[in-house]
């Protein structure tokens, strides 16, 4: 199962195997996260800009919405990482 989600030129992706979440603008990777620290500060972690876009943007809001969903789905079944 592939988590990720496209926020306008951004891309947020939940590699499982490495329990990582690598985030993209324009097709290039610009921060990756552990998704245990993810999962304790969220989207704090983010580029300013990236979490300043969720904020400001119902729809960015919505879409990222839709990728915690999977993500805590995926947390709950997974217990390796």
């Amino acid at each position: 199962m592939l988590v990720q989600c496209k926020i306008q030129d951004w891309v947020v992706k939940l590699k499982q195997r490495e329990c990582r979440i690598y985030i993209y603008k324009d097709d290039k990777e610009i921060k990756s996260v552990k998704t245990k620290l993810f999962k304790d500060r969220g989207m704090m972690m983010f580029p300013k800009e990236l979490y300043k876009l969720i904020c400001k943007d119902l729809t960015a809001a919505n879409t990222y919405d839709r990728f915690l969903d999977r993500y805590y789905t995926w947390d709950e079944d997974d217990m390796e990482c």
